[in-house]
């Protein structure tokens, strides 16, 4: 479940920066 809690928390991360 950790995991798949850093992947969900990791996305919006890559989205944004990739947007900025």
């Amino acid at each position: 479940m950790a995991v798949y809690f850093y992947i969900l928390s990791s996305l919006p991360l890559g989205f944004s920066s990739r947007m900025n």
